[in-house]
């Protein structure tokens, strides 16, 4: 399932990437861009023409028809697709069903800008209508001097 996916999203950026003038223009999240760390592990964010890509896999696509963006999770033990609107004021908030580990999970995840170099990022879990705090974690942009930065999850080694 995990395959078929990626194709899915891979599918959904093409049409945005197609569609989307509005994008070209003022990409909300073109700060993203670059080398960062997340969980002690490199991660490379890049501007794409649907939006920002993780690695080659697409991350957050825009959707100009409804003017929302949609986070393609894409992890080895989970999959599933949060839809949310743009920053403002350095926040932003996704939310939908993701599959970890085999289990269907209603998941929002809220981004706090705290500054150019650090995110805030928690994951709330909703059961029995209610949000529950399921961990928080920082993003943070890697140094400069991490100039031959690789990111495990996506380099062809």
């Amino acid at each position: 399932m995990n395959e078929e996916y990626r194709l899915f999203t891979e599918q959904l950026a093409a049409d945005a990437a197609n569609g989307s003038r509005a994008l070209r223009a003022s990409n909300p999240f073109a700060w993203l861009s670059g080398n960062w760390t997340w969980h002690g592990q490199p991660v490379t964010f890049a501007v794409a023409p649907y939006g920002i890509s993780y690695g080659p896999d697409p991350f957050l696509i825009f959707n100009p028809t409804v003017r929302m963006w949609v986070l393609a999770v894409t992890d080895p033990d989970s999959f599933g697709i949060l839809v949310g609107l743009p920053l403002k004021n350095g926040r932003a908030r996704f939310s939908g069903l993701v599959n970890i580990a085999g289990e269907m999970v209603e998941l929002r995840q809220s981004w706090y800008v705290l500054d150019a170099d650090n995110v805030e990022i928690e994951n709330e879990r909703r059961e029995d209508n209610v949000w529950t705090l399921w961990d928080r974690a920082r993003l943070q942009r890697a140094k400069p001097e991490l100039a031959d930065w690789t990111d495990p999850v996506h380099s062809k080694q």
